[in-house]
């Protein structure tokens, strides 16, 4: 039986870049650490990863209270979330950053954690 893809999408239901996170350790608003993603028949892989167009403040220096706010606000969302997914770059697009972490939307109980970041003014909108 053919698949058909279609704009990232099998049969229009699923997203093929989208993989469920087992365990992750947020660093700051911006930055995951140690992203254990399933990617299906027992495989499990481990990343870092780079919250894909956001820019949130750092936890070190004159940023540091504003960022451990913005990573306290990561953390208590994912570990109060049923369902946390994180979503690569398409294989058209860059996938990873600068120092090498995986460009990633994350997602917790289909909530678009970057974009809420944004929307909270915990994170500005970045592009690299």
């Amino acid at each position: 039986m053919p698949v058909t893809v279609i704009n990232d999408k099998i049969d229009g239901l699923i997203d093929v870049w989208m993989f469920p996170v087992k365990s992750c350790r947020v660093y700051d608003g911006d930055t995951l650490m140690n992203i254990v993603c399933d990617l299906g028949f027992g495989i499990t892989i481990s990343i870092t990863g780079r919250l894909y167009g956001i820019d949130a403040p750092e936890v070190r220096g004159e940023e540091r209270p504003e960022g451990i706010k913005t990573r306290d606000w990561l953390r208590e969302q994912l570990d109060a979330a049923g369902t946390v997914f994180v979503q690569t770059r398409p294989e058209n697009e860059q996938k990873t950053g600068k120092y090498g972490r995986w460009l990633i939307t994350l997602w917790a109980d289909n909530v678009n954690l970057n974009e809420r970041l944004v929307n909270l003014g915990l994170a500005t909108r970045a592009t690299y």
